[in-house]
């Protein structure tokens, strides 16, 4: 019974590798193809350097998700306390 469960567990655990390894090479092939195909990309379209007015705008913008949520989250809140009495 103990030599059958130890043959179990290594044909499982070979099962597992083999796949991982599957899976590693498949994974690298197709960065491979990707890199042949569309390149490593240009990043000449990205802005790296922002000003100090555009980080004040997408920090008042996420405040002001960040808000909105909140008091969503409290009328949700007190409805639920209404309806439970």
């Amino acid at each position: 019974m103990f030599a059958e469960g130890l043959m179990l567990m290594l044909v499982g655990m070979s099962v597992v590798f083999i796949f991982l390894g599957l899976l590693v090479f498949t994974i690298r092939a197709t960065s491979f193809v990707f890199k042949r195909i569309i390149g490593y990309g240009s990043e000449a379209g990205f802005d790296s350097v922002k000003t100090k007015e555009q980080i004040r705008e997408e920090r008042a913008e996420i405040a002001a998700i960040v808000a909105s949520a909140i008091d969503y989250s409290r009328e949700i809140s007190a409805k639920v306390a209404e309806s439970n009495g």
